[in-house]
C-alpha cells in the first residue's frame, strides 16, 4: 500500500513538473485545432509574438504568418491534419504584434485526444532569426563582390545557367578596363579600388533593373542581359562604353577610364559556359584592335574559340599525363662559340602533333590559368634536368636561364617556389637566371620590385627578355637589380639589311656596358650576324647557328662532343 502511495506521489510530482516545463520553459508551444484555432499556449509563445493571452486566444494562425508564407504553411498543416505527414519541421516568417518579422523553426505533430473527434496540432517554436540572418549574410557574401557590392563570378555563372536551363538564354557582355594597372601604379591601389566601385555603379545605371552586373575579378566585369534583341547588343555595348568615357573623380582628381567590351548574343542550344567563352573571345578581339572598342562575337571567331577550347582541354590532359618536357638551347660566347649557358624552353610532346613549342600554347595557358602549373613544372624540371646534365658531363659553370611569366612574377609565393626548386635540385642560386619581359616590370613596378628584392636575397640573377620591344627606360634599368638583357631576335634578323637594327643593337650594347649588364643576342642563324654582333661588342648569343633547343639527353651529347 505504501509503495502505491509513493508512486502516486512521484507521478503527481512528475505531472506538476511537466506542466511547469510546458508553461515556463524556453520553447514556445501552442496547441491548435486542425483549422488553426488556438486551444492553449505557454508563456514563451506569448513572448515570441508579443501578445497577451486574450489576444492570442482570439487570433488565428494565418494572421501571425508572413503573407508570403501563409499558403505554403496552410497546405502543410492540412497534410499533417489528414495524416499524410507524421511530423512537420520547417522555418517560416511570423509577424509580431509590433510589426517586427521574425524567423521561427516549427516542429509540429498531431495529437488525438480521447474525447475529441478531430486531432489537435502540437507545435514547438524556436526563434532562429539570428542564425537565419547570419546565413543570409553568408549567402550574400558568397554571391557578391565585397569591394563593389555587385554579384561575383559564382552568382553570374549561376544566373546564366538558370536562364539557359529555363530555355531563355541571355546575352552576356564582358567589360574590361583598359590599362587599369597604370591607374593603380600612378594613383595607388586605394584610388584604384574607388574607380572599380564607380565603374560598377555606372554599369548598374546603364542597364535595366532585371539585368545582372557582376565583377569577374580584377578589372573585369560582366553583364547578363535576358531578353535582349540581337540587333541591340552592339547598341548596348556602345552605350556602356560611351558612358565610361565620362571622367571619374577620385580624391579631387579626374581620370578617364575607357573599357573594351566583348558581347555574346543569346542563342538557344548554347551553354552558359560557351556564352562566357564567346564574350571573352570577342573581348580579346576588341583589345587586339586597339582597346576602347565593343565587339560582338560572330561566326568568324567560332573556329578560334573551338581551337582554344580544344587546346585548353588537351593541355590539361598533357599536364596530368606527363606530356610536358623541358628542352635547352645553348648560349654561347661570341665569337669562339664556347657554351656558357642554356635557356630552358618548355615543350609539349603531343601524341599527334609531335613536339609543340611553347608559343603555340602559352597564350591559352595564361588565359585559362594553367600558366601557374606550367610555370611550377618548368622551373622544377629545368633545375633538375640541368643538374643531371652537369653531373653527366662534368661541366659545372654554366648559367641556367628560366622564363617567368608576368602572372607568375606577381605571385607572392614565387620566391618560395624558386627556393624549393634550388633545394630539391642542388643548383647553386648564382647559376640560375630568371628571365621576364619588359612589360612584366612596367605593368606592376611596385610588386615587381618587391619580388626582385626577395629573389635577390636568395642569390639568383635576372635578365630582361626581348629587350627593345617594350617600354624599357634608363629609370627601370637602374631601379631593378637586372644582371643581363637579351636582344630580341627581330633586331638580329635584320642586322645585314637594316642599318636601324644595327644602330639599336649598338646602343643596347653600349647602354648595358655602362650599367655593367651582360648582353645576349637571340636568334643568331648566320655567320654574318655573328660577326656583326662581335663587331658591335655583344659577347653572348644563342640561335640555330650553334644549336636549336635540345632535350637533356641531346644536350649531354652536345656538351661531350
Amino acid at each position: 500500500m505504501a509503495g502505491l502511495y509513493g508512486r502516486a506521489i512521484q507521478t503527481a510530482q512528475a505531472e506538476e513538473l511537466l506542466a511547469l516545463t510546458y508553461q515556463r520553459g524556453p520553447v514556445a508551444i501552442s496547441i491548435r485545432t486542425w483549422d488553426g484555432a488556438l486551444v492553449d499556449c505557454n508563456d514563451q509563445y506569448l513572448r515570441v509574438f508579443g501578445l497577451t493571452r486574450a489576444e492570442a486566444a482570439s487570433g488565428r494562425l494565418d494572421e501571425l504568418l508572413h503573407p508570403d508564407d501563409r499558403d505554403w504553411v496552410g497546405e502543410r498543416m492540412d497534410e499533417l491534419a489528414r495524416g499524410e505527414r507524421e511530423r512537420l519541421t520547417h522555418d517560416t516568417r511570423v509577424l509580431r504584434r509590433d510589426g517586427e518579422t521574425r524567423w521561427l523553426r516549427a516542429n509540429a505533430v498531431t495529437l488525438q485526444a480521447p474525447d475529441a473527434s478531430e486531432p489537435y496540432i502540437l507545435c514547438a517554436l524556436e526563434d532562429v532569426t539570428e542564425s537565419h540572418l547570419q546565413r543570409v549574410e553568408l549567402e550574400h557574401a558568397a554571391l557578391h563582390d565585397p569591394l563593389t557590392g555587385v554579384a561575383n563570378r559564382a552568382a553570374l555563372v549561376r544566373a546564366i545557367e538558370q536562364l539557359v536551363e529555363a530555355g531563355q538564354p541571355p546575352s552576356v557582355l564582358v567589360v574590361d578596363l583598359d590599362r587599369f594597372k597604370l591607374i593603380n601604379d600612378s594613383m595607388g591601389h586605394v584610388a584604384g579600388d574607388r574607380i572599380l566601385c564607380l565603374v560598377a555603379e555606372r554599369l548598374r545605371q546603364e542597364v535595366r533593373d532585371g539585368d545582372l552586373v557582376a565583377r569577374l575579378g580584377g578589372d573585369e566585369f560582366a553583364v547578363v542581359v535576358p531578353g535582349l534583341a540581337p540587333h541591340l547588343g552592339q547598341e548596348l555595348a556602345d552605350r556602356i562604353r560611351w558612358a565610361m568615357e565620362t571622367p571619374l573623380r577620385v580624391d579631387n582628381r579626374e581620370t578617364t577610364q575607357t573599357v573594351s567590351i566583348g558581347v555574346a548574343l543569346a542563342e538557344r542550344g548554347v551553354s552558359g559556359e560557351d556564352l562566357l567563352i564567346r564574350a571573352d573571345r570577342a573581348l580579346y578581339t576588341a583589345k587586339a584592335k586597339g582597346r576602347n572598342r565593343a565587339i560582338v562575337f560572330d561566326e568568324s571567331m567560332r573556329d578560334e574559340v573551338l581551337a582554344r577550347l580544344n587546346t585548353e582541354r588537351e593541355l590539361r590532359h598533357a599536364i596530368d599525363h606527363g606530356e610536358l618536357a623541358v628542352h635547352f638551347q645553348p648560349e654561347f660566347r661570341v665569337p669562339d662559340r664556347e657554351v656558357v649557358g642554356v635557356e630552358a624552353l618548355l615543350r609539349w610532346v603531343h601524341p599527334r602533333r609531335g613536339l609543340v613549342p611553347a608559343d603555340h600554347f602559352i597564350e591559352v595557358a595564361e588565359q585559362s590559368g594553367l600558366i601557374d602549373e606550367l610555370g611550377r613544372f618548368a622551373l622544377r624540371e629545368a633545375c633538375r634536368r640541368f643538374m643531371a646534365v652537369c653531373a653527366a658531363t662534368g661541366v659545372g659553370d654554366l648559367t641556367l636561364r628560366v622564363n617567368i611569366s608576368a602572372r607568375e612574377f606577381t605571385r607572392p609565393e614565387l620566391p618560395d617556389l624558386v627556393r624549393n626548386a634550388l633545394a630539391e635540385s642542388g643548383l647553386d642560386p648564382a647559376q640560375l637566371c630568371l628571365e621576364m619581359t619588359e612589360t612584366t616590370l612596367m605593368d606592376s613596378p611596385d610588386i615587381a620590385l618587391d619580388t626582385f628584392e626577395r629573389l635577390h636575397d636568395i642569390g639568383v640573377q635576372f635578365a630582361i627578355d626581348d629587350f627593345g620591344t617594350g617600354y624599357s627606360s634608363l629609370t627601370y634599368l637602374k631601379r631593378f637589380p637586372v644582371d643581363a638583357v637579351k636582344i630580341d631576335r627581330g633586331f638580329v634578323a635584320d642586322l645585314g639589311s637594316d642599318d636601324d637594327s644595327r644602330e639599336i643593337i649598338g646602343s643596347i650594347v653600349n647602354l648595358a656596358s655602362a650599367l655593367s649588364l651582360e648582353v645576349v643576342a637571340e636568334g643568331v642563324e648566320t655567320e654574318e650576324q655573328l660577326m656583326s654582333l662581335h663587331q658591335l661588342g655583344c659577347r653572348r648569343a644563342q640561335g640555330y647557328l650553334v644549336a636549336a633547343a635540345l632535350s637533356a639527353e641531346d644536350l649531354t651529347d652536345f656538351l661531350r662532343a
